[in-house]
């Protein structure tokens, strides 16, 4: 059974560089791992590697004072045993531990999403930029094209990672859980460098979450459908079958025999069942219950797989805000005729879903690449590091998926009790991979056939049938074919047809069985999506045979997903529009009220801050296009502006209000009049900022407010006094640059004649 036993929380004491290969807009050299709201996270898997090495240290030092028999029995058990070259280690390292990404309190996702605030804000109020070079060893200066520049995240916040078991810990355990939890000082990169500075606490959670269940939903004789609501929480690897040995590249929907084995998993952890003694006459019979592929949710409903014969113009195709824009069905040759000479290009999206109203809604899965590093071997320093790159579906989408379900058995009954599940699918499920949660519903009506009237089925003259998931179908001599035998499909349905055109796509597909370590063989199987069109020659369709047809589905495998097909009576569709909704998923981290209420002030300090920084780049800018009589002052008497705003900014905190300002300008320009008023030159006087005098425009600057977000100012304190004179002081600043730089530029261009 999933347990959710406990929370790490990580305080940075210091910079910290969580580092990661994700790209901000190409600023910096050495950025941040971000997620979609723009918060830096420290990835799951990370955290389980670091806290790993600590236990490892400190059952070897224990080891060298007493019998450690026991403590690297829990070492295995938390962490696994991945140097090990025995299999059978290997098939049991699911017990061990599961760590989830370390992210900020749920309140402060809360609070991002329910006022819009953009990604970048985000990321520019939690991080600062540094800089830095590389020495030359002779010269002791830097090299030449060494800068450097490194995002950090700033110290104070803390961030939550959530730890879950597939069963139970003891004592042991959980003691040297504690130790390699505050063990850990420093993560990240740059440790040597003063960043990555951290502070660790485990905490113990004194109810585990177990799995919900409600009351049984008995299954009858008749078909009954489970729906499975599947929210992705961590990056989810589903690979296909062809990939290279460093790299592999994600599926974009979740297979029914992938979904079967997670499930059966799950089933034998939460009754304590072993392997072996599970009953498979209706787990494994397709007659008996089948296993649908998970597919995206677009606007609250399950999709289907992008029918392959849908073309627009390449003009079309260039257009992004065209929304829904027309469409072209590639079997109707009148359709296709009116863009033949308009450059026809392909459609692909990953899911669609059907409206009744001739139009499609299109979805493409949103996907992740990520960098590993291997480092498992003998650890006898002749092992070379291993780099390999997944591809995974992305968190924070939802997928939904069906269990049809013909005849109950144990493992049925138990589904049908469940409420919620968290369960890992796929890939990679120990290295912050797999996580996701579902929700266990049911269904009356055909969830695939549910768009189509069956009226119209029974008077058309003619069919259209989509493969909703790939097919592996052979014709009567055992022969793989990649299209239903006409005659065949007429029998089914008690009607004569006529194949007339067909899109078909292929692929090979294959498959994993983890407790026999085995791979299924590959098989050559036509891709879902493809689309067909039959003429009815003769007859009328039975609809109760085409019920029956598409329930038990086509071809082999009919019960890991393979052979669905929906059958319609034309093709109607000629409008394509994009799906917009966003899907928000809670954030499963523990809430620690007295922390967290300093930590969304925090947050919208630095999101004040990031504010109150652009407005005053915007004002600066704008005083320098305004500035007019720059020359009757010297680079001396700017030079003592300068000196003078920035004595203000090192004054004690209970001095810089604006009434202090005030004061402190008018004896300035008291003083300055006094010096001046025996010289002929304008000086002072002479300079202006959009029209006032410079006098003026800077006694006015002492009172005035910024315009900023009102939401958060009236909650952060802002002194408009110290944020006035950060603004004059680089104003001033950029005045004496530019004035340095035209002296320049008047040297060279003497020295030239």
């Amino acid at each position: 059974m999933v347990n959710h036993i406990a929370t790490v929380e990580i305080e940075l004491l210091s910079e910290t560089v969580f580092g990661g290969n994700s790209k901000q807009a190409g600023t910096v050299d050495i950025d941040l791992q971000t997620d979609e709201y723009g918060f830096p996270y420290y990835a799951g898997r990370t955290l389980k590697g670091v806290l790993r090495e600590q236990a490892d240290w400190y059952v070897s030092k224990l080891s060298q004072i007493e019998d450690s028999t026991k403590a690297k029995r829990a070492l295995n058990k938390l962490f696994g045993n991945p140097d090990s070259s025995d299999r059978t280690i290997h098939r049991h390292n699911h017990s061990s531990l599961r760590f989830g990404d370390a992210k900020l309190s749920e309140h402060l996702y809360d609070f991002v999403i329910e006022n819009g605030i953009d990604r970048k804000q985000i990321l520019r109020a939690l991080t600062t930029v540094r800089s830095m070079t590389s020495l030359d060893d002779e010269t002791g200066t830097s090299k030449n094209g060494s800068l450097r520049q490194v995002r950090a995240v700033l110290p104070g916040y803390r961030f939550y990672a959530p730890v879950f078991t597939l069963g139970s810990i003891n004592e042991e355990e959980k003691e040297l859980l504690e130790v390699a939890v505050k063990l850990v000082r420093h993560v990240g990169i740059m440790r040597h460098r003063g960043k990555g500075h951290v502070r660790c606490t485990v905490h113990w959670h004194k109810e585990m979450d177990k799995i919900e269940t409600r009351a049984t939903s008995k299954i009858g004789s008749s078909h009954s459908y489970l729906t499975l609501t599947i929210d992705v929480c961590e990056p989810l690897k589903i690979s296909h079958i062809l990939g290279t040995s460093d790299s592999t590249h994600a599926l974009h929907y979740i297979p029914g025999y992938v979904l079967r084995g997670a499930l059966v998993h799950t089933y034998l952890q939460a009754t304590g069942m072993s392997p072996e003694k599970l009953d498979t006459k209706v787990i494994f019979d397709h007659r008996k219950i089948q296993f649908w592929n998970g597919y995206i949710k677009i606007n609250g409903e399950r999709s289907l797989p992008f029918a392959q014969h849908l073309f627009e113009t390449k003009e079309e195709s260039k257009k992004k805000t065209t929304n829904p824009r027309r469409v072209y069905n590639a079997l109707d040759e009148k359709e296709m005729n009116l863009i033949r000479l308009d450059s026809p290009v392909k459609i692909k999206r990953d899911a669609m879903l059907i409206k009744s109203n001739q139009q499609l809604i299109g979805q493409t899965v949103k996907t992740t690449s990520s960098l590993h590093i291997s480092i498992n071997g003998n650890r006898n320093g002749e092992d070379k590091l291993h780099f390999y790159r997944y591809e995974a579906i992305s968190p924070k989408q939802t997928f939904e998926a069906i269990v049809s379900v013909k005849e109950s058995d144990p493992f049925v009954d138990w589904l049908c009790k469940q409420k919620e599940l968290t369960v890992w699918i796929g890939g990679a499920r120990n290295s912050g991979y797999g996580r996701c949660v579902i929700r266990v519903g049911v269904a009356k009506d055909h969830p695939e056939q549910r768009w189509v009237h069956m009226d119209d089925l029974a008077e058309t003259q003619e069919l259209y049938v989509l493969a909703t998931s790939d097919w592996i179908i052979r014709n009567e001599l055992g022969q793989l074919v990649s299209a239903l035998d006409e005659k065949w499909l007429g029998e089914q349905l008690g009607i004569t047809l006529e194949l007339t055109n067909q899109v078909v796509q292929t692929q090979l597909t294959g498959g994993y069985i983890s407790q026999w370590q085995a791979y299924q063989p590959m098989i050559r199987a036509v891709k879902a999506g493809s689309v067909y069109r039959y003429e009815v020659k003769s007859g009328k369709i039975d609809i109760n045979k085409l019920m029956n047809l598409t329930e038990r589905g086509v071809g082999e495998r009919r019960n890991e997903g393979f052979g669905r097909l929906m059958i319609l009576p034309d093709w109607s569709y000629c409008y394509l529009k994009e799906a917009t909704d966003e899907v928000r998923m809670s954030v499963p981290l523990q809430k620690i009220e007295e922390q967290d209420g300093s930590q969304l002030l925090r947050l919208k300090e630095g999101l004040l801050r990031e504010m109150l920084t652009q407005f005053m780049r915007m004002k600066v800018s704008e005083w320098k296009n305004e500035l007019t009589g720059t020359d009757h002052l010297t680079s001396s008497q700017w030079g003592k502006l300068l000196q003078h705003s920035s004595q203000f900014l090192h004054q004690p905190k209970e001095k810089r209000t604006s009434r202090f300002l005030k004061t402190y300008w008018e004896k300035f320009w008291e003083d300055s009049s006094w010096r001046l008023k025996a010289k002929s030159k304008l000086s002072f006087d002479g300079v202006s900022v959009g029209g006032k005098k410079l006098k003026d425009f800077i006694l006015e600057l002492c009172d005035q407010k910024w315009e900023v977000d009102q939401r958060i100012a009236e909650e952060v304190e802002v002194n408009y006094a110290e944020w006035n004179m950060r603004a004059l002081e680089s104003f001033i600043r950029q005045v004496i640059r530019s004035k340095n730089e035209t002296r320049e530029v008047e040297h060279q261009h003497e020295a030239r004649l």
